[in-house]
This record gives structure tokens, C-alpha cells and sequence, in this order.
């Protein structure tokens, strides 16, 4: 075998190899099918910058949130474990091992109180969420930002009765 078919072998490989690994750590897929209707998701401009403090008492029922929420497309679990005045979270992410967060809180965006959780971990930093609560179908419905793709997929998370 000549030069030129070794390294364009090894190129191959290499791609393939890359592709592979990629894959397997790349902690969300768009293509997960989601099962409940989330029509109702609003398209809108996010940044994926810390929200501003809640600066007014929050109106959502807090307690109506605490509890582990499971995404519905997956074995990830956002535990809501207290609720702050200042509207800060106790809060911990399971995918399934432990992921560090960063930063949790509640905040408002224009009219509506919103969920805000960032991530600092191996393969996650910078990663965020940014759901909104729905009371009637007791639903946290909203986005996932992966910061290493620059990408944003819908999520929809369920609490576990």
C-alpha cells in the first residue's frame, strides 16, 4: 500500500473514530421523541447569560415544585429540592450521575416567572435550561442550551408523584 491509501486510511478512521466518541458523550439528542404536546412552547430569543435576580415575590406556587422532575425523552432528573424568597433553588441534575450546577433560580422574562438552572461540569459547562412552569399539566416546558454545539433543543420535564 502505497502513502497516499495509508493516510487517507487513517484519516478515515480517525473521522470515524472522532464521530463515535462524540456521539457517546454528548449528554442530549435533538432526536428524542417527546410524547406530550408541547405546541404551546413559545418560539423566543434567549440569551444563555445568568437572568437578572427576582426582584418581587414570586407568584408561583413554590411548593408545587419541589420534587424530581423527569425528562420525558430521557433518564434526566432535575431535583427541586427547596425554594428561596430571594428566589434562589436548592437544586440537584442527575444524567444518571450527578452534574454540578452552577447557578439556579427563578426569574421573570417579560410577563412570565421562568426557571433558570446553568451547569458547570465535565462536558456541560455553560450548558443550561430555561423552563416555564405549567400548572395546569404540572409540566416544566422550555429549552435546553448546549453550550459545547451551540445548539437548543425543546425539553419537557414531568414530576414524579
Amino acid at each position: 500500500m502505497n502513502h497516499t491509501r495509508l493516510w487517507i486510511v487513517i484519516g478515515v478512521v480517525m473521522m470515524i473514530a472522532v464521530a463515535t466518541v462524540l456521539n457517546y458523550y454528548r449528554p442530549e439528542t435533538a432526536s428524542s421523541p417527546t410524547k406530550v404536546n408541547i405546541d404551546r412552547v413559545e418560539k423566543r430569543k434567549e440569551t444563555h447569560q445568568s437572568p437578572p435576580p427576582i426582584t418581587y415575590p414570586a407568584t408561583i406556587d413554590q411548593e408545587k415544585l419541589i420534587g424530581r422532575w423527569f425528562r420525558i425523552d430521557g433518564r434526566y432528573v432535575l431535583e427541586i429540592k427547596k425554594v428561596h424568597p430571594n428566589g434562589q433553588l436548592d437544586a440537584a441534575y442527575y444524567n444518571p450521575r450527578s452534574i454540578h450546577i452552577a447557578e439556579s433560580r427563578i426569574f421573570k422574562d417579560s410577563s412570565r416567572e421562568k426557571i433558570f438552572i446553568k451547569f458547570q461540569d465535565e462536558g456541560y459547562q455553560g450548558s443550561s435550561y430555561t423552563l416555564d412552569y405549567e400548572p395546569q399539566r404540572n409540566l416544566l416546558i422550555g429549552t435546553y442550551y448546549h453550550a459545547t454545539l451551540k445548539q437548543k433543543f425543546e425539553v419537557v420535564f414531568a414530576l414524579k408523584k
